[in-house]
């Protein structure tokens, strides 16, 4: 694999799964996408599981990476849903969410879980600053189901309209529920 890292595959097969799923993912398509033999992902990779397992560890570190501000947590949130929201319009797709199709190993289907978990963990726990635990996990479900629905029209008429209306409701949902 000399001509490409990786890093660089598992990139690539993020993209890949985040558009196919794991059903519509092949080795044979991502080697095509390198420029390299379907042989050479054998030298870094054992298959299609480890590289799907690497692809959602990938884009578990995207979201971590989002830091919110020192602001008051109304002020958190919608950052933490404008990231999210910028996030899937640029990629169009929630990795999670197209991993959830086809008949992915049992090892798959719980990183596919642990992403969510991460995925509602983020705005829950800027909301537990100021909601009771329960509706905290609530409004951050509702979020992310929200959000991570709205993508259907991103990817059947590239509009990032509904999604972004969804983010907007998603913070005056979640301000409603404070009674602000």
């Amino acid at each position: 694999m000399a001509k490409t890292s990786h890093e660089e595959a598992v990139l690539a097969a993020k993209r890949i799964f985040r558009n196919s799923g794991y059903a519509g993912f092949s080795l044979a398509e991502l080697a095509k996408v390198l420029g390299i033999r379907k042989a050479s992902l054998y030298s870094r990779f054992t298959g299609k599981e480890e590289i799907a397992l690497e692809a959602i560890t990938l884009a578990s570190k995207d979201l971590a990476q989002f830091v919110p501000s020192e602001g008051p947590w109304h002020q958190q949130y919608s950052e933490f849903v404008e990231f999210l929201c910028n996030h899937l319009v640029a990629a169009k797709r929630c990795i999670g969410l197209h991993m959830c199709y086809g008949d992915a190993p049992a090892k798959v289907d719980e990183a596919v879980v642990e992403f969510f978990e991460l995925l509602v963990s983020i705005p829950e726990g800027i909301l537990l600053q100021h909601f009771e635990p329960g509706q905290a996990r609530a409004i951050a479900e509702d979020c992310i189901g929200a959000l991570d629905g709205a993508t259907i029209w991103l990817v059947i008429r590239n509009d990032p309209g509904p999604i972004r209306r969804a983010a907007k409701q998603q913070i005056t949902l979640a301000m409603m529920a404070d009674g602000s």
